[in-house]
């Protein structure tokens, strides 16, 4: 039977065995697209117990290979090799974002190399979720300015900062058109739009 092949490929490195320099480097040297986890120093056993520390690494190649293949081209210090049935999948696993039970991770901790990560792992759901924080926030907060709403998503919020940096325009005539309406509420003493917590201007 012939060897299952496929584009893309994980293994696992661990920092007593290779630096995070030294594996950008050598992945590097492949001249291919990769994916890199954030150090996965939180993970706990099934026994409660701290997993030893290390990285999730994704490797894309632009045909398909066999994992005996791509064996070959590891570097000795890299552990195991397996085939990954689903890219989208398993880059959202880096920072366990499908997995609330499990230590969360920063996406910005991710090094994407040849491929966009937030591309990758932002679902169609997830923009929507993230939309429906930024209205709410807006609303909330009395939000009239799309500059400190930005500042508070980049800070606080990285799926609400991707969404406005892509719905730029949609966030900045929701505001525009909730200020007005707001204005008018004060103005007419009609309350059917006000935020349902009160909270300062911003």
């Amino acid at each position: 039977m012939a060897a299952l092949r496929s584009k893309n490929f994980t293994t696992l490195a661990y920092p007593e065995s290779i630096s995070h320099y030294d594996l950008i480097d050598f992945l590097d040297s492949l001249h291919i697209s990769y994916l890199v986890s954030p150090i996965h120093n939180l993970d706990i056993t099934d026994d409660g117990l701290l997993k030893k520390s290390h990285w999730h690494v994704v490797l894309i190649f632009d045909s398909l290979k066999s994992v005996s293949q791509v064996h070959g081209l590891l570097d000795s210090r890299l552990v195991g090799c397996e085939i990954v049935n689903s890219l989208e999948s398993y880059a959202r696993y880096l920072t366990h974002m499908d997995n609330p039970d499990k230590a969360q991770y920063s996406q910005l901790d991710v090094v994407a190399h040849g491929v966009n990560y937030n591309e990758l792992v932002n679902r169609k759901e997830d923009r929507y979720a993230a939309f429906e924080r930024i209205v709410d926030y807006i609303v909330d907060n009395n939000v009239t300015s799309f500059a400190k709403l930005l500042f508070y998503a980049r800070k606080n919020d990285q799926a609400m900062f991707r969404s406005l940096v892509d719905n730029s325009y949609t966030a900045r005539e929701f505001i525009k058109s909730y200020s007005s309406d707001l204005s008018g509420c004060f103005a007419d003493k009609k309350l059917d739009v006000l935020p349902k917590t009160s909270g300062k201007e911003i």
